[in-house]
C-alpha cells in the first residue's frame, strides 16, 4: 500500500512539474490585447491554417485559452503600445508578429527581415516620447532573437 501511494505522489509530482516546464505564468492569461483586435488576429491564423473557422465557432468565448498575445520583451504589459507575437498555443505553432500603437494594430509577420525591421525602427521612432532609450534597445533585442528561431 505504500509503494502504491509512493507511486501515485510520484506520477502527481511528475506530471506537476512537466505542466509547469511547458506552460509558464506569462500564457495563462495571455491575451494582453483588447478584445476588439481579436476578429484581425483570428483571421489571420485562420487564413494561416493554424486555426479553422469551425474551431473558432464551437469555442466561442473560449478560444482565448487557445491563442496568445503577448509582449516580446515586457510580458506583464497589458494592451499597451508595444511589439506583440501571437500564435496558438501548440507545442509546434508558428510565433507570428504585430506592432501595437494607440487604437490599431498592423500584422507584420508576412513581411521580409529587412522590411520588419524598417516597420519596427520607424514604429519606436514614432513612440519614443513613450519608449525610452533601455526600451527600445530591450525591443531590438528581442526581435533579434524572435528573427533567430522564429518561436522566441
Amino acid at each position: 500500500m505504500k509503494k502504491l501511494l509512493f507511486l501515485i505522489a510520484l506520477i502527481i509530482s511528475i506530471s506537476h512539474l512537466k505542466a509547469q516546464d511547458t506552460l509558464n505564468y506569462e500564457l495563462v492569461d495571455a491575451f494582453r490585447i483588447d478584445k476588439k483586435f481579436s476578429p484581425e488576429i483570428l483571421n489571420y491564423l485562420i487564413k494561416k491554417g493554424e486555426l479553422t473557422k469551425s474551431e473558432v465557432d464551437e469555442q466561442m468565448l473560449n478560444i482565448f485559452q487557445s491563442v496568445y498575445v503577448i509582449d516580446i520583451f515586457y510580458p506583464e504589459n497589458l494592451n499597451q503600445n508595444g511589439i506583440y507575437r501571437f500564435g496558438r498555443i501548440t507545442s509546434h505553432g508558428d510565433v507570428s508578429l504585430l506592432i501595437k500603437s494607440e487604437d490599431q494594430i498592423e500584422i507584420i509577420n508576412n513581411l521580409n527581415y529587412e522590411e520588419i525591421q524598417k516597420k519596427v525602427g520607424n514604429f519606436l521612432q514614432q513612440e519614443s516620447n513613450e519608449f525610452d532609450d533601455p526600451t527600445i534597445k530591450n525591443y531590438q533585442e528581442a526581435l533579434n532573437n524572435w528573427f533567430v528561431n522564429r518561436s522566441y
